[in-house]
């Protein structure tokens, strides 16, 4: 078989196609990585809020047991790992809630100042702390994911 010119110069060609290509393809795999990363992350955020909330508003007792709400909440966010930028898989927040029926605003929870009914809510935030894996141009490379649960306890 005999080369000719013109295989070379389609062998040429290849390579400066290929220096122009390969760059463009890494960085769409980095930012199809990146967008999968902080889905996967905010989803389990907003999982691990419902369920520490979830825990919380099984009945008033537990409504302000916060280890629990906070170790339900670590349970369910425990395929998050820990690195520099957070401490622990997700960082939780709890409190008790407490509003009249038909009422928008709370109330103390000790002195019941409602004319009617007292409604208790369990409040709980999640957060984590996001990192992108290379620094993109006008796209911020650090980010704070935050997922709030409010359930009214049983």
């Amino acid at each position: 078989m005999k080369i000719t010119n013109n295989t070379y110069r389609q062998r040429g060609l290849a390579a400066v196609e290929s220096v122009f290509v390969l760059p463009v393809f890494v960085f769409l795999m980095l930012v199809t990585l990146d967008f999968g990363r902080i889905m996967h992350e905010s989803i389990t955020t907003t999982n691990a809020a419902w369920a520490a909330a979830g825990y919380g508003s099984q009945n008033p007792a537990l409504a302000v047991d916060y280890a629990g709400m906070k170790a339900s909440a670590l349970l369910d966010a425990g395929n998050l790992h820990v690195n520099e930028n957070n401490i622990e898989p997700v960082a939780i927040t709890a409190r008790r809630v407490c509003r009249c029926v038909g009422g928008g605003s709370e109330v103390f929870c000790q002195s019941n100042g409602c004319s009617g009914a007292l409604e208790v809510y369990v409040e709980v935030t999640a957060t984590r702390n996001f990192h992108t894996l290379v620094p993109y141009p006008y796209i911020p490379n650090y980010t704070q994911i935050s997922r709030k649960a409010t359930f009214r306890v049983q």
